[in-house]
């Protein structure tokens, strides 16, 4: 991944933590709609079942690390922003429950032994790796066979194409 993708991200970390917050009307409030939307379509996708291990890749302040902790036996979220991991640990410390583990590391080379996870998601990921085809191969080798796997890609251009642009960074998008 180049480094200027890396540290928009790490520079950028609770800038984008914050727009899951609920403000007055702002930009701010219509992201927060469009990702708790998001939110609300996952967890109607995701499995059911209370002995279900997931694995977040990308999870960034573990927003939906938050959400599934009370819901499985084990979730595991992988970024490679450390201060997106310090954003989740946080959030993840208020649930007072121990079921979650953090690893930082690139969705290219995750640092995981093969079928270990009933799920798989990766939220907005996909768009900004420079290999989705290395990334999905990676899903795959961690997925349990019969394992759900749910990612989003945004239209292209991405909504969140506009953060980047008020302030000058630059994200690349990648090709499939």
């Amino acid at each position: 991944m180049p480094d200027r993708t890396k540290n928009y991200w790490i520079q950028r970390a609770a800038y984008f933590h914050r727009h899951y917050q609920q403000t007055s009307l702002s930009l701010r409030t219509f992201v927060g709609k469009f990702l708790d939307k998001r939110t609300s379509t996952l967890l109607k996708l995701m499995p059911t079942s209370k002995n279900t291990v997931l694995l977040d890749i990308g999870c960034g302040s573990g927003i939906h690390l938050k959400v599934f902790a009370p819901r499985y036996k084990l979730i595991v979220g992988v970024d490679y922003s450390q201060p997106m991991l310090n954003l989740a640990k946080s959030e993840l410390q208020r649930l007072e429950l121990h079921n979650w583990k953090l690893i930082m590391a690139d969705a290219h080379t995750l640092p995981l032994p093969d079928k270990q996870f009933d799920c798989v998601i990766a939220m907005g990921l996909l768009d900004y790796v420079s290999s989705p085809a290395v990334v999905l191969s990676e899903v795959s080798r961690v997925l349990k066979t019969g394992g759900v796997v749910i990612a989003t890609i945004p239209k292209q251009p991405s909504f969140f194409f506009i953060f980047a642009h008020q302030t000058g960074n630059y994200y690349p998008q990648s090709n499939l």
